[in-house]
């Protein structure tokens, strides 16, 4: 995930006037710790929030397995 934040903040009042920016580049790395389907990964962003859904795929789902009594 990467991404640029910028922040620009300015006053003016009465007798001066003051402007501030902030700015920069931002990157974070994930890892998975089983594996996914890259097909069916989902990112979503609402109202200043990042969300990403990332399934596991059929290979590293569990298996029921039933027992057998003798």
């Amino acid at each position: 995930i990467s991404g640029e934040k910028k922040l620009t903040d300015e006053k003016k009042e009465k007798g001066y006037y003051h402007m501030e920016r902030s700015y920069g580049s931002f990157r974070r790395d994930l890892t998975l710790v089983s594996e996914v389907d890259p097909a069916k990964i989902e990112a979503i962003c609402k109202d200043g929030v990042l969300t990403i859904t990332v399934p596991k795929s059929e290979k590293a789902k569990p298996v029921k397995v039933k027992v057998k009594e003798q």
